[in-house]
């Protein structure tokens, strides 16, 4: 079962740096470090879009995508507090991660990665067997 990631929008140093998701910096670091310990890599596994654009805008085009990918059979994962809400109210089933870029307690490296394959590894799991 492919994972859809889906983020809030760049950070300023990413735009201004033109990262994505696919460079692995940042917060896509974080959340590749994770998913790589659950034996994910980009594009092999999960692919990660954002639901604003780089200035802030609703994009009703990724949202549509989103739509599309969860009735073809994609898990969408809520990156942060944000994107669950707005995936709530679009009635789009996903599960919810802390973002990758939150801080406090959970910014330590094994605590994230912990989090992440608290919540995946059961999806991945029943997914593997459906397959």
């Amino acid at each position: 079962m492919p994972l859809l990631c889906v983020g809030e929008r760049r950070s300023p140093t990413a735009i201004a740096r033109g990262w994505t998701w696919q460079d692995g910096r940042l917060a896509a670091k974080t959340l590749a470090d994770a998913l790589g310990a659950l034996g994910l890599h980009y594009g092999q596994g999960y692919v990660c879009w954002n639901l604003f654009d780089d200035q802030g805008r609703w994009s009703q085009t990724h949202l549509d995508g989103i739509r599309d990918c969860a009735a073809s059979g994609w898990q969408i994962v809520a990156l942060g507090r944000v994107v669950a809400r707005a995936l709530r109210a679009a009635h789009i089933p996903h599960v919810a991660l802390v973002h990758p870029a939150a801080r406090g307690r959970i910014r330590q490296r094994a605590r994230y990665q912990a989090h992440v394959a608290s919540i995946l590894q059961p999806l991945l799991r029943a997914g593997a067997t459906r397959a």
